[in-house]
């Protein structure tokens, strides 16, 4: 494994260890904090911390999956699908993945697409608040086994594309 690799995880599991320390200081502080300045300070500094966070989530993802693609072209060029390491076992896996038009994107597709699964009319208006969403995996999942059966995928769903994954089983940790 990269050395780059295992100071990046380490240095996010130290991170996060210290950070877990400052969030119980901070807990204790604001239970008994008065001065109503001193708690929208607190839920400022939170909520720009947690922007940086979840962009550094999102860019984390985003490389994982360019590493996972990677990995699957590899994988398949070299026919190989399960590969180990001295960390992890992985399964190298490429199938077809469908999107799925976004309400406030296409109302109208998304409208026909839910009536196409079967959603009552009722739910179905404009001004009808979004209560539930589909479960991506078993949608997923299901389109599939429509398209292996022959049968038809629902309409106003995307071009389907290519889902790359490769799935770990840990053999030791990363910091050993």
């Amino acid at each position: 494994m990269y050395t780059n690799n295992k100071m990046l995880y380490c240095q996010t599991k130290d991170f996060f260890d210290a950070l877990a320390k400052q969030l119980s200081s901070l807990k204790e502080k604001i239970a008994v904090e008065k001065d109503l300045t001193e708690l929208v300070d607190t839920v400022y500094a939170l909520r720009d911390t947690l922007q940086l966070i979840e962009h550094m989530r999102s860019e984390l993802i985003k490389l994982k999956q360019s590493c996972e693609q990677l990995s699957c072209f590899i994988g398949m060029a070299m026919e190989e699908v399960e590969v180990k390491t001295d960390y992890c076992s992985a399964k190298l896996d490429i199938n077809l993945g469908y999107k799925v038009v976004k309400k406030r994107e296409q109302p109208e597709k998304y409208r026909e697409f839910l009536k196409e699964l079967g959603f009552p009319e009722g739910l179905l208006t404009d001004d009808m608040p979004e209560i539930f969403r589909l479960h991506w995996p078993g949608f997923q999942e299901y389109c599939r086994k429509c398209a292996q059966e022959g049968k038809n995928v629902p309409k106003n769903i995307g071009e389907p594309m290519n889902e790359y994954t490769v799935s770990i089983r840990k053999r030791k940790n990363i910091d050993e």
